[in-house]
């Protein structure tokens, strides 16, 4: 079973790793971030991305010169109530927002890449028996694992806070996702703009004149609603995330290991006779965590047959040590019966000269 367990499992190590939590983080929500990424990118170059307008007639290739050079240097500016813009584009982010999602999908699997670069050695389900067997207390992998878990609250943090800074630097930091549930002059993703697009002229280009045509961009309003829906989500995952490492540090007290031990043994129906005392005083932290992660990736049906193969290891552990404990205890009574049966000798002949 251990060797099936094993075979099933080699192929994807991470599975062994983490939790449904840590999941969410580093492998649904970049995927998911990807595609959303790739499609914005994609019907921003496959479909009409924008649609501009203005009292003079375009021709169509200047429309196209049009959507060409406000689509490359992103130089929107929000309309405002004077109808007056501004020099200064307001949208230079618009461009860059697939781009933007698809660094956030490699920044949270960044740790789980980066710990499983340093702590893969110590995921086989070998290492732990032996671990066990040779009564090793270790705490080095839990202290990665929870590395891991730490740098993913770092990161959704950081993707909260940058997006905050990027997309609601004028509404008042962490409130944007609320403003943007409203059409306002505040509003990070307006639909109609003004394009700020040089004439174009064979004078000099400080000559050059501007011209300031109003343009409606499909995909602001795409890019609105996932946002508000992707900072929520995050929310979420971070309150999990902080949920999961106390709910983590609560289940590796002494306490709560020792319940975890007792449910196995009352779950392990053909071993129920099995001691798990001695399990208990010889597993350490690494390897409660590693049966933990098992019992919720692979169920408990999987899990049984290991707990025995680790019980088992831990009383062939026990009755070697105790083997060499009445070796020891055995070469000791002979080296004491030995050192007895010479001092009796140099007593009688030291008698025996002094007698003479």
């Amino acid at each position: 079973m251990i060797i099936f367990c094993y075979r099933k499992y080699r192929h994807d190590l991470q599975a062994l790793w983490e939790d449904s939590t840590d999941r969410l983080v580093n492998h649904l929500t970049p995927k998911i971030l990807f595609v959303v990424a790739v499609t914005f990118q994609f019907t921003s170059w496959y479909s009409r991305s924008m649609t501009c307008w203005s009292r003079a007639e375009i021709k169509a290739g200047r429309r196209k010169y049009i959507d060409a050079y406000c689509q490359a240097n992103g130089v929107f500016q929000k309309i405002q109530n004077d109808n007056n813009p501004t020099k200064v584009p307001d949208l230079p982010y618009y461009p860059w927002i697939p781009l933007m999602m698809v660094v956030a999908g490699l920044l949270m699997r960044l740790p789980k890449c980066t710990c499983r670069f340093f702590f893969d050695h110590d995921l086989h389900i070998g290492t732990m028996l032996g671990r066990v067997a040779r009564g090793k207390k270790s705490w080095t992998w839990t202290a990665g694992y929870f590395c891991m878990k730490f740098a993913n609250v770092a990161v959704l943090i950081g993707i909260l806070w940058k997006f905050s800074e990027i997309l609601g630097g004028e509404m008042g930091g962490l409130l944007w996702p609320f403003q943007l549930l409203l059409t306002s002059e505040q509003n990070p993703f307006p639909s109609t703009v003004f394009c700020h697009v040089p004439t174009r002229s064979f004078a000099a280009e400080q000559h050059q004149a501007m011209y300031n045509i109003e343009c409606y961009l499909p995909l602001m309003d795409m890019y609105r609603y996932f946002s508000i829906g992707f900072y929520f989500w995050n929310l979420a995952l971070l309150a999990g995330s902080i949920g999961n490492i106390v709910m983590w540090i609560s289940w590796l007290t002494k306490s709560s290991r020792n319940d975890f031990l007792l449910v196995c043994k009352k779950q392990a129906i053909p071993w129920k006779s099995i001691n798990l005392s001695k399990l208990a005083k010889r597993t350490d932290m690494d390897t409660m965590t590693q049966l933990r992660l098992l019992d919720e990736q692979m169920g408990f049906l999987t899990l049984n047959p290991i707990i025995r193969s680790v019980v088992e290891a831990a009383d062939a552990a026990d009755d070697f040590d105790k083997e060499n404990a009445e070796d020891r205890t055995e070469q000791k009574d002979k080296d004491v019966e030995k050192d007895k049966t010479s001092s009796d000798a140099t007593r009688k002949s030291a008698t025996f000269t002094f007698v003479v």
